[in-house]
């Protein structure tokens, strides 16, 4: 019997919120990415030569962060992959690339306290995606603000204070990245992430 896709728990992307007033530079480097308090990293395949395994097919992320109503962040979504080859002296250099950028405006839906997402945070509702980024790599882009379909993306922005959510494939990059940077008022940024 075929069971269709497998359910997967949500986690955190960041071990704690992110507090950046801009998105930090993302070169090609021989230094692997790793979670920092300026970006949040996850290893998606393994790091080997000539590949990287299998991978999920897409992200589901629910934006949140810790500020007030109405706050807004920019989020940028990265993905890395190493160069395909043999390194030199056992370096790789990692590539990055913008899967995708948004901005969130947090609403009035909070977690529980003592729980992962605590009751002083709240997820975004609203999530319209940055133009500028995404209208060469989806020509099915309209500029939307609600609820928009981006041909592979999608988003769920209902602006009611109930819980907003993006999902974005993958495209089989090694680790993918989380940067934020704030756009109205002060809030941290983070997200629950499912890959699916």
């Amino acid at each position: 019997m075929d069971l269709g896709v497998v359910s997967k728990v949500f986690s955190k992307v960041g071990a704690t919120n992110i507090n950046t007033a801009a998105f930090p530079s993302r070169v090609p480097t021989i230094t692997e990415p790793t979670p920092s308090a300026t970006a949040a990293v996850v290893q998606l395949a393994a790091r080997e030569w000539g590949g990287g395994g299998e991978i999920p097919m897409a992200v589901l992320l629910l934006p949140y962060g810790l500020g007030n109503d109405n706050d807004t962040y920019d989020m940028k979504l990265i993905g890395w992959r190493q160069i395909g080859q043999s390194p030199p002296q056992g370096t790789w250099l990692w590539v990055p690339y913008t899967l995708t950028e948004f901005t969130c405006t947090l609403g009035a839906s909070t977690g529980v306290a003592g729980q992962p997402v605590l009751n002083t945070e709240l997820f975004a509702d609203t999530i319209v995606a940055k133009s500028a980024a995404l209208l060469q790599k989806h020509p099915a882009y309209d500029g939307a603000a609600a609820a928009t379909f981006l041909s592979d993306i999608v988003i769920y922005s209902p602006a009611d204070d109930t819980i907003g959510w993006i999902k974005v494939p993958l495209d089989g990059c090694q680790k993918i990245e989380l940067t934020f940077a704030q756009t109205s008022g002060t809030p941290t940024g983070n997200a629950l992430m499912a890959l699916v």
